[in-house]
């Protein structure tokens, strides 16, 4: 599998956002929304804004990104398959299925 290119991964947006289940109020955290890719998946990364200053969110955030996606890495290096398997599994052998002749719904 080819490495992601940084630039394809983009900040789409910081609100003021308490996480789910958290106590305090909304202006006490970011929720800062990073996009891999065009069509990828979307994840949020809650900052408690009153340990980190303004100019330092962003940074804060994509350290947390970083943190959140190793650890998902490392929790799931089991479920990575070798290319052989990949190419096995991902590959079937194409059965002909015979044609439908008769209704599509039985009456």
């Amino acid at each position: 599998m080819s490495e992601l290119d940084p630039t394809k991964i983009k900040l789409l947006s910081i609100t003021a956002e308490m996480p789910v289940g958290s106590s305090g109020r909304d202006e006490d955290y970011a929720k800062v929304v990073f996009k891999i890719e065009k069509y990828g998946p979307e994840y949020p990364v809650y900052i408690y804004r009153p340990n980190i200053s303004d100019e330092n969110i962003i940074r804060v955030a994509r350290h947390y990104f970083y943190m959140q996606m190793q650890r998902l890495a490392d929790s799931t290096v089991s479920w990575k398959l070798s290319d052989d398997e990949y190419k096995r599994i991902s590959s079937p052998p194409l059965q002909k299925t015979p044609q439908n002749t008769g209704p599509a719904i039985p009456m």
